[in-house]
């Protein structure tokens, strides 16, 4: 869901609706872009996107190294091993859609359809994308896998195979667990309560992430 593909096909109906392809795919990347910088695109603000090469992939992450140790003079250097953590891997899904153009419509207004129909194709582009990730958000919050209209299930665990917002986050190389969820009622005290906890957030070696929580998100 990155972009929208324009097709130009082989130019036989040229002679009826003439040459429209370069236009419309000019009017569907500029309404495009005007998108671009409006609100339906606030989700990268809270998802990262990931570019996959071929139809399936995986992210992981290492683990950060220990502490700098006061050795003395001479000292030997301590070794940090620097360790994978959990693997979580992910496949493409395809996502269509479309819009037709009658050869009675564009005898009869050629300007206004084309323009009405590429804005309501790049409209329902940017509609998809903000359902799906406002859905996928709120699927997490809720402890749920995310359901799409065709009834195909979008997984919201993490990568240590336990929902995304949950109580007991395994690290890979580390004893313990990590919470990410919380139920406190929002307040100038409770919101200072879950900075802290986030910037004591670990990784999967037990060290420190050192994360810098700076946006609040109400659904």
């Amino acid at each position: 869901m990155s972009g929208i593909p324009i097709s130009v096909s082989s130019g036989l109906n040229n002679t009826i609706f003439g040459e429209i392809q370069g236009p419309l795919s000019l009017l569907i990347e500029q309404e495009y872009a005007r998108f671009q910088n409006s609100e339906f695109t606030l989700w990268d603000k809270i998802f990262k996107e990931y570019k996959l090469q071929t139809h399936t992939g995986a992210i992981g992450e290492v683990g950060a190294i220990g502490m700098i140790e006061d050795v003395g003079e001479t000292g030997a250097y301590p070794i940090s091993d620097l360790k994978d953590g959990f693997l979580k891997r992910l496949m493409a899904e395809e996502w269509k859609n479309s819009f037709r153009i009658s050869q009675t419509a564009m005898e009869d207004k050629i300007d206004q359809v084309l323009k009405d129909g590429s804005k309501q194709l790049v409209a329902s582009f940017y509609r998809t994308k903000n359902a799906f990730f406002w859905g996928l958000l709120a699927a997490a919050l809720n402890g749920s896998d995310y359901v799409t209209k065709k009834k195909n299930k979008i997984s919201i665990k993490a990568k240590d195979g336990v929902n995304l917002f949950a109580q007991n986050h395994k690290m890979a190389n580390a004893s313990g667990s990590i919470c990410n969820a919380f139920s406190n009622a929002f307040s100038k005290t409770a919101l200072g309560t879950l900075a802290e906890k986030m910037q004591n957030m670990k990784d999967d070696n037990g060290e420190i992430i050192g994360l810098t929580p700076d946006t609040i998100i109400i659904p």
